[in-house]
C-alpha cells in the first residue's frame, strides 16, 4: 500500500517553489556586480522552467489574439 506523503513535506515542497522564483528575481533585478557561483548555478537551475513556462503562456496569447480576438 502507498503512503500518502505527510502535510509538513507537501508544504516545504510549495514553501521551496514559492520561494526559489522570488529568490532568483531578487537576484536577476540586481546591477553593476559579478555574479556569484551561487547565483550563476540558481540562473542555471530556473532558466528551462522559466522559458518552458515563457513559451507556454505566449502560445496561449498568441492563439488568444489570431483567434479570439
Amino acid at each position: 500500500m502507498k503512503r500518502q506523503p505527510s502535510r509538513f513535506k507537501i508544504a516545504l515542497v510549495c514553501l521551496a517553489l514559492l520561494v526559489l522564483p522570488l529568490f532568483s528575481m531578487y537576484f536577476h533585478g540586481r546591477t553593476n556586480r559579478n555574479q556569484t557561483l551561487m547565483e550563476t548555478v540558481l540562473i542555471n537551475v530556473t532558466a528551462p522552467g522559466q522559458h518552458v513556462m515563457h513559451s507556454f503562456f505566449g502560445n496561449i496569447v498568441a492563439t488568444w489574439k489570431s483567434y479570439f480576438y
